[in-house]
């Protein structure tokens, strides 16, 4: 979850660098914490990552539970479209 909010922060900052100087604007150098957490999030459903849980567990879902979920950092979060039942997580964990 750390890689690809880090790949969201670097891609709202590229892409704010970007608008800045088309525009002249007076861009940050981070974007706003709501929009890296939408393109990570994005990423997380939708990004390379997933393939690899596709990999690892032999389905679209990150191996978290939703109790596992609650205590990671809120930026961290992965969306719960993207994480297993509590029961799946136990017994379909690779080994």
């Amino acid at each position: 979850m750390s890689a690809t909010l880090e790949q969201a922060r670097l891609l709202v900052q590229r892409k704010r660098h970007v608008l800045q100087e088309i525009e002249s604007g007076g861009a940050t150098e981070y974007g706003p914490l709501e929009e890296v957490k939408d393109v990570a999030n994005t990423m997380r459903e939708f990004g390379v990552r997933i393939h690899v849980a596709k990999k690892n567990v032999g389905r679209y879902k990150y191996s978290f539970n939703s109790l596992q979920r609650k205590y990671l950092p809120e930026i961290y979060r992965p969306p719960m479209s993207t994480i297993q039942d509590m029961v799946t997580s136990v017994t379909a964990r690779d080994s």
